[in-house]
């Protein structure tokens, strides 16, 4: 089982790193990372998803049936409120049954990557959280989303797709 979950995590950080060294050009796969952090101090689970820009302005946009021009002079001034919809519609947190609300702090773009930052408060002590990320996944049925939850010092990692987009993590 030890030897099943350091393949997983190999081939999690193989994925990072084809994200984060991709240039401009265009790509052929899909593949999202969010990390998700724990903070047990404030109750809260701070989260960073990095995805392909042109992938997002993509959803977003036929989404919103809009152009966002992302890090341009000419960027819609809506960009951070139609992003943070999106996310609204495809990326959910479950916590015991119920939906936890978080707020959308904004985004940076790096190169070709966005950064999305999200942050959420949970309720009394998190024993289980489901993560539901569908992002991009209605343009591209082969999209990933690898979904990292770090807490007490251990990484649990989960890949989402298409047919099975969502996944509980068991926080002991």
């Amino acid at each position: 089982m030890k030897h099943l979950a350091r393949y997983g995590i190999i081939h999690i950080f193989a994925f990072f790193l084809i994200l984060v060294s991709v240039n401009a050009a265009p790509h052929k796969f899909y593949v999202s990372i969010s990390q998700i952090d724990v903070n047990s101090e404030n109750s809260s689970l701070e989260i960073t998803s990095r995805i392909f820009t042109h992938d997002l302005t993509a959803a977003v946009e036929k989404e919103h049936n809009t152009r966002l021009l992302l890090g341009t002079e000419r960027e819609d001034p809506g960009a951070k409120e139609k992003i943070g919809k999106y996310l609204q519609d495809h990326f959910h947190l479950i916590q015991s049954g119920n939906e936890l609300d978080y707020i959308f702090l904004g985004f940076e773009i790096e190169n070709d990557i966005i950064w999305l930052y999200i942050e959420a408060a949970y309720i009394d002590e998190l024993k289980e959280l489901s993560v539901e990320n569908s992002l991009i996944m209605e343009l591209f049925e082969d999209q990933k989303n690898i979904v990292n939850l770090r807490f007490d010092g251990k990484t649990r990692s989960y890949i989402c797709t298409k047919s099975e987009p969502s996944r509980t993590f068991t926080i002991n």
